[in-house]
């Protein structure tokens, strides 16, 4: 609707000024006046032109994020899909894992013990990220270096992710 409110001002204008063009009068004022209304409408044309540019670009951006989420989960399927031994072998082997508390206290001291179990509890030592995951974090956290520009590409690079 606003685009339409835009271009029907910028197309009232340009008709403004043909119907002034039928009637030329060579005065400095007819003049003058053309030249405003000239300026007016290509003013109302580059405001219009930046708009729709921004607009776009924000579009672009958020298709390469639904892009970056889309390849991440589809990713996600393949493996899930593909079943192979070495999958399965992941699965099996956390599966597996002896919990913390089962392994014998005595011999690790308590602050150990109590540190696996917040691991255990928190989503081990990535998280619950998987490694293609945490490998991509940190390669963009080592390459911002902590600047603001950061979140921005971890966005782009881990879509779903908290």
């Amino acid at each position: 609707a606003k685009i339409q409110q835009q271009l029907a001002k910028i197309h009232n204008n340009v008709k403004k000024l043909q119907h002034q063009l039928k009637d030329v009068k060579p005065t400095p004022d007819f003049v003058e006046k053309l030249r405003e209304m000239m300026e007016e409408i290509e003013n109302a044309i580059n405001t219009f032109k930046e708009e729709q540019r921004l607009i776009y670009e924000e579009l672009i951006k958020e298709e390469k994020t639904t892009d970056n989420e889309l390849s991440a989960i589809s990713r996600k399927i393949d493996t899930w899909a593909m079943g192979n031994s070495e999958t399965e072998k992941a699965f099996r082997a956390t599966s597996s894992k002896v919990p913390v508390d089962k392994v014998t206290p005595s011999t690790l001291p308590e602050e150990v013990v109590d540190f696996e179990k917040f691991l255990q509890q928190t989503g081990g030592r990535q998280g619950g990220w998987d490694d293609y995951d945490h490998q991509n974090f940190v390669k963009v956290r080592n390459k911002h270096k902590g600047k603001p520009t950061f979140m921005g590409e971890v966005l782009e690079h881990l879509p779903g992710r908290t």
